[in-house]
C-alpha cells in the first residue's frame, strides 16, 4: 500500500490518524475580549507564518464562542504554557462558565488591546487579526504579532496525540 492510497485500505483511517497525531504542537492559552469580559481557551494548533511582519497562525474550532469573540475583538493574546505546568493545562481545557472569569486568582498581565497573557506563562504574544480561512470544521484566524516576550526560560510543553483525526 502506497501512502498516496493508504485512505484506501481497511482501517487505512486509523493509520491516517495516528500519522497525523504525530505532528507536534504545544500548548497555548488563547486570550481576548467581548463585552469586557475576558475570555480564554487552551489551544494546540499554533504555528508561526511569517518572518516578517511577524505572523502566526492558529486554529480553533468553528463552534467555539471564542470564534466570534476574537473576530469581534479583533485582538488576542497566546500565553505558552511550560511542560511544567499541568495545572493550566487542566484548568483551561476545562472552559469556563459564562460569565465567569477564567483568569480568577491567576496573575496576569494586559496588553495594549486589553487581552490577559499569564505572568507564569513561557512566554506570551501580543496578536491583531489579519485574515481568517475556513478550514471545515475548523477556522485558521492568522495574527500579526504586534507585542511578546519570553518570561520564564524553560522548555515550553510539547502535544502529540494519538489520534489526529479527534481531540
Amino acid at each position: 500500500m502506497t501512502v498516496e492510497t493508504a485512505a484506501e485500505g481497511r482501517g487505512a483511517w486509523a493509520d491516517v490518524g495516528a500519522a497525523i497525531g504525530r505532528i507536534p504542537s504545544g500548548l497555548f492559552v488563547l486570550a481576548t475580549r467581548a463585552a469586557e469580559a475576558d475570555r480564554a481557551i487552551l489551544v494546540s494548533w499554533v504555528q508561526q507564518a511569517a518572518f516578517s511582519p511577524p505572523s502566526i497562525t492558529v486554529c480553533l474550532r468553528q463552534d467555539r464562542p471564542v470564534v466570534e469573540a476574537v473576530r469581534a475583538h479583533g485582538y488576542f493574546a497566546l500565553s505558552v504554557l511550560g511542560e511544567d505546568q499541568a495545572d493550566l493545562v487542566a484548568r483551561f481545557a476545562r472552559g469556563t462558565a459564562p460569565g465567569e472569569d477564567p483568569f480568577h486568582e491567576l496573575f496576569i498581565e494586559r496588553t495594549a488591546s486589553g487581552c490577559a497573557v499569564l505572568q507564569e506563562a513561557v512566554a506570551a504574544l501580543a496578536c491583531r487579526v489579519r485574515a481568517e480561512c475556513d478550514a471545515g470544521d475548523h477556522v485558521i484566524i492568522l495574527g500579526e504579532v504586534v507585542g511578546g516576550r519570553l518570561q520564564r526560560d524553560v522548555k515550553p510543553w510539547v502535544h502529540l496525540r494519538k489520534d489526529g483525526l479527534r481531540y
